[in-house]
């Protein structure tokens, strides 16, 4: 069973966008996707022997460092970089370039971050996405991104759920100018 919970806000020109995607619980929370899938990463590992190793930027680098201050504030565990899932972000970002709204979704219609997570083998237990447009200056997009997630109840909540370890943050710049971060949350096991 497939449940979705889609929240955009539009406030101090930003623009935010959380899903939650839950295919297997019967009691579904309305703030956390999760799905199982099993079998090791063999594409994402085909491709990081083939490539050289992605590096985050510094703007990626510093929404990760904010929300784990948001985190810690919150008396949680901090959330490792995923560079498996980087490009994925990454990929994710550029897919919001030319629409003037943010979206979770492909052009079939399916969830795009769950459905590049299992085309791509990745393993998780639970999985979420969070959107977000800023204007320049991109000095402080992350900090001004950061700060219109944590206003969101929803995209707040991915933020501080618990079972989250990991994250992979994706920048990428729109047709406007605006940047685009994207957060993809995973807890691998």
């Amino acid at each position: 069973m497939v449940r979705l919970l889609l929240a955009a806000i539009l406030a101090f020109g930003f623009v935010v966008s959380h899903v939650a995607y839950d295919e297997a619980a019967a009691d579904f929370d309305g703030l956390v996707p999760s799905a199982n899938l099993t079998g090791p990463s063999t594409t994402v590992v085909a491709q990081a022997l083939a490539e050289p190793p992605l590096v985050p930027t510094p703007g990626e680098l510093e929404l990760f460092t904010l929300t784990n201050n948001d985190r810690a504030r919150a008396g949680l565990a901090s959330l490792s970089f995923d560079l498996d899932v980087l490009a994925l972000a990454r990929e994710r970002g550029v897919a919001q370039k030319d629409g003037s709204t943010l979206s979770h979704y492909d052009a079939s219609g399916q969830l795009a971050f769950v459905k590049l997570l299992t085309g791509n083998e990745v393993p998780y237990v639970r999985a979420g996405e969070n959107l977000a447009r800023v204007p320049l200056p991109q000095a402080s997009a992350a900090d001004r991104a950061e700060q219109a997630l944590m206003q969101s109840p929803t995209h707040r909540a991915n933020i501080l759920q618990p079972e989250f370890d990991r994250i992979a943050i994706g920048e990428a710049t729109d047709a406007a100018g605006r940047i685009v971060f994207v957060q993809l949350f995973r807890t691998a096991h």
